[in-house]
């Protein structure tokens, strides 16, 4: 948060709807007391301390004024130098925003609240239509709601860490249907937040005070159900995503002669670059599907015990040398054609291509293995060295 007044305002309105578990993320110097206020020589209000000394600094006096009577909520707030740090331990995770984002549904925080009659009689359907129901997890855990600072909002990073994004509609916008079309209809058009200036525009602390005025009314008027385990926790979830993530990575073919690829300095950059890219596609992918919903603790343990065996028996697995074994033979028998051998062949001419494309066919007949470009480069590379051995 930026200012010191608005982290006083949103202790209030906490303590007003009963929410005492206050979280606060590496505060600028504004919201600080002195000396951690102070701002670099250069014009700028970039801080002279790092994130790490303003997680722990102590608040302005003008927060604690500002709180009034609950003074006491934000001494014993919590406070982290990030935000995947500061949800960690929670089973489900709401961020304020207004963008529509790919696999981060957008609901109003007042739907986001609501529990419908399924919900409550069947939490364990909830990985459908109370994906979006933060009252519908509060009995299976911590449940947090992730706002961003005044000026910048969330970042990717931070919205990657929710299981669903919600907003508060205004009078400021009209929301256009799916279509796109402007025509007028009878339907009342639904407001959103677009965190732009004028009638759009929610100052911080009064946007946490209407998230928690909505919580209140939505777990004050219900009585929910629960799995019959827990859900697992933010941090669970990123590290589930790792483990299947390279579990998904040790599959490749002559994944480990990648490797060390990878700290050659002879290695080819570009190629390099665009695999990891792709690995982070990957990371990201596997991330998105496991934040769609919330996931139980037995159902993540298969999960889990999925990746690390996957992991355990790709040692044992000798495809990559079935693989290389089923290429040296097709390529002796493209030399023994008058043929030149795989390694010699430029891959972007038309006739490097089909070598390409004969090769992945070969390897997949002989081993029921479809090989990536990225692997087949690999295979050929291997070739190579093989010849000149």
């Amino acid at each position: 948060p930026q200012g010191p007044a608005n982290v006083g305002g949103i202790a209030r309105v906490m303590n007003n709807f009963g929410i005492t578990d206050l979280r606060i993320v590496a505060p600028e110097p504004q919201a600080l007391a002195p000396p951690f206020d102070a701002t670099m020589d250069d014009g700028s209000d970039r801080s002279m301390y790092s994130v790490s000394e303003r997680s722990y600094a102590p608040l302005a006096d003008e927060a604690r004024i500002m709180a009034v009577h609950a003074s006491g909520l934000l001494e014993n707030a919590g406070r982290f130098e990030t935000a995947d740090a500061a949800v960690a331990d929670c089973v489900f995770v709401a961020a304020t925003t207004a963008r529509p984002r790919e696999n981060l549904p957008i609901v109003s925080i007042r739907d986001a609240c609501r529990v419908e009659s399924s919900d409550a009689n069947d939490a364990s359907d909830a990985s459908s239509d109370a994906v979006s129901s933060i009252s519908a997890f509060t009995n299976e855990g911590k449940v947090a709601i992730l706002f961003g600072n005044e000026a910048t909002g969330l970042t990717n990073e931070e919205l990657a860490l929710a299981n669903v994004g919600v907003m508060i509609p205004t009078a400021g916008f009209d929301v256009p249907d799916a279509s796109g079309s402007k025509e007028k209809k009878t339907k009342k058009k639904t407001k959103r937040y677009t965190g732009g200036v004028g009638p759009t525009s929610l100052n911080l602390s009064h946007a946490v005070g209407v998230c928690a005025y909505e919580v209140h009314q939505a777990i004050g008027d219900t009585t929910v159900s629960g799995f019959s385990s827990r859900l697992i926790t933010a941090e669970e979830r990123v590290r589930l995503a790792d483990e299947l993530h390279a579990a998904r990575r040790v599959t490749d073919v002559l994944s480990s002669t990648n490797e060390t690829n990878a700290t050659n300095e002879t290695s080819n950059d570009e190629s390099s670059r665009l695999e990891s890219l792709e690995h982070a596609r990957e990371r990201r992918a596997i991330a998105n599907v496991l934040n769609a919903g919330p996931i139980a603790s037995r159902d993540a343990a298969a999960f889990f015990s999925l990746a690390r065996r996957v992991v355990d028996v790709s040692r044992f697995s000798g495809t990559d040398a079935a693989i290389l074994q089923a290429a040296k033979a097709f390529d002796s028998e493209r030399v023994a054609k008058g043929q030149e051998p795989l390694a010699k062949v430029l891959i972007d001419s038309d006739k490097g291509r089909g070598a390409v494309k004969a090769l992945i066919k070969a390897v997949r007949e002989a081993c029921g293995v479809s090989m990536t470009t990225r692997e087949t480069e690999r295979v050929i590379e291997a070739l190579g060295k093989s010849n000149t051995e």
